[in-house]
């Protein structure tokens, strides 16, 4: 991707954080922020004038004859796909009792019928990103979908940090309520990252149940290679972060994350309006700035991962968005380095989010599913 086309929304962004600069330098101070922070939040810093409007406040969609007219096919298939309101009202709220007794409500949907398959999303939305491949999922699979801690539907706990064990806990959990004694998983970004521990602890033995394959869209699998927006890059800062989460409009969230979606392939402003719904659910916006820590964790966790990744013998299929910019071909590159023979589904002129961008490609390449693991160990032995 050239940087022309990203040069408007930079210039916005970095006017942004000058805002974010003068609001650190006029606001409550650090330590001010800290202690309400560990409080339960008792500082809220106001928007710029621009957006005095509150953070979970969400603006009726626009009429469709706002949107550009899609092509015959794509009509069809987001004819076909449940709007989020009415995806989180095919599903429910479950209670879990996590290890330590903790306990958490996460919502869940369960959809079709045969072998369970289940899909785990990415950051920063929700489970209804596996809408649009849904329908053709579920005419061979039980779909077991769900928001992860922090997202959807699901808990968004005041001052919790993000951690891939954690989640990872919650999916057993979660089989253990629906008795899952072996499926399928499909992760995606942050989602790919609790499935790398997932794979970790059954490399270990101490997986309860089996998971037969794995299927892993965009992602870091490789966080030397990440490449985070600068958005992702603020929300890390300590201070900065607390005060991005709460100042964060949908106009600026939608510029965000419509810059990691291939230009052929745009989200709709209805599209967008309902992630940003998806975002702001439960005061969720709030903990923007804890959602991002899976970045760092990732980092610490390397070894852990990747080498999962590299070693293990069960079936993986990579289902990649080549125009990516944050996770795309130059990870793919790495993937294949690092996993000789690695069973790669490349499309071209697909971003960061393929079931959304391209869900007839994506959803036959997750049926048909990985090569079996035999044929990866022959390509790996003929490459040595």
């Amino acid at each position: 991707m050239s940087d022309s086309p990203l040069a408007g929304p930079q210039k916005e962004l970095d006017e942004l954080i000058a805002q974010f600069e003068e609001e650190v330098r006029r606001r409550p101070t650090p330590d001010e922020i800290a202690a309400a922070e560990a409080a339960g939040e008792t500082i809220e810093p106001p928007a710029p004038a621009e957006t005095q409007e509150p953070a979970a406040a969400v603006a009726p969609a626009p009429p469709a004859s706002e949107s550009p007219p899609p092509s015959v096919a794509a009509a069809a298939a987001i004819a076909a796909v449940e709007d989020l309101h009415a995806w989180w009202a095919g599903g429910e709220r479950i209670e879990l009792e996590l290890s330590g007794g903790a306990r958490r409500r996460i919502f869940t949907r369960v959809l079709g019928d045969g072998p369970w398959m289940t899909l785990v999303h990415g950051f920063p939305t929700s489970s209804w990103d596996w809408a649009p491949v849904a329908p053709q999922l579920a005419g061979h699979n039980r779909l077991l979908a769900f928001d992860l801690l922090g997202f959807g539907d699901s808990d968004k706990p005041s001052g919790h940090d993000w951690s891939a064990y954690e989640q990872a806990d919650i999916i057993e959990a979660t089989w253990r309520h629906f008795d899952v004694e072996e499926t399928r998983v499909v992760a995606h970004d942050v989602g790919l990252t609790v499935a790398l521990e997932l794979l970790a602890r059954q490399e270990e033995g101490k997986l309860a149940t089996r998971v037969i394959d794995f299927t892993l869209l965009n992602g870091g699998v490789y966080s030397g290679f990440h490449r985070p927006r600068r958005i992702q890059e603020l929300l890390q800062k300590p201070v900065l972060g607390f005060l991005l989460a709460r100042v964060l409009s949908e106009e600026r969230f939608s510029k965000a994350l419509a810059e990691v979606f291939a230009e052929a392939h745009q989200p709709t402003p209805g599209e967008m309006h309902q992630q940003w719904e998806s975002v702001v659910r439960r005061g969720g916006s709030k903990n923007y700035h804890r959602l991002i820590k899976y970045i760092p964790e990732r980092r610490a966790n390397k070894d852990r991962w990747e080498t999962a990744v590299e070693k293990t013998s069960a079936p993986i299929r990579f289902i990649w968005g080549m125009a990516d910019p944050v996770s795309g071909a130059h990870m793919a590159e790495v993937i294949q380095e690092r996993r000789p023979g690695a069973d790669i589904v490349k499309l071209e002129d697909v971003g960061h989010y393929p079931q959304l961008e391209s869900p007839q490609r994506v959803a036959a390449a997750i049926i048909e599913g990985p090569r079996p693991a035999a044929a990866h160990s022959e390509e790996k032995d003929g490459q040595h």
